[in-house]
């Protein structure tokens, strides 16, 4: 999970490759979301693992929209074609 992460904001900041960049954001968005659906199905998960998950969801989205806005990035194509 982390290292899509840390792929993501080496071709961000240091290559300035967006599009892979939001694509690596993309994969670290659904290992999120399958980690968050782990904790939910734990039966006493731990409230600020939960919360950090959530709060890196919420960031990560408003990230991944600026990165979209910003470059022009549409994966509408890509994804309908598969």
């Amino acid at each position: 999970m982390e290292l899509f992460f840390n792929l993501s904001t080496l071709l961000e900041f240091n290559l300035n490759d967006y599009n892979t960049a939001i694509y690596y954001y993309t994969q670290y968005q659904a290992s999120l979301l399958n980690y968050q659906d782990a904790l939910a199905e734990q039966p006493n998960p731990d409230p600020k693992e939960t919360a950090a998950v959530e709060f890196k969801l919420k960031e990560l989205d408003k990230h991944l929209r600026q990165l979209k806005a910003e470059h022009a990035v549409d994966y509408t194509d890509k994804i309908w074609s598969n």
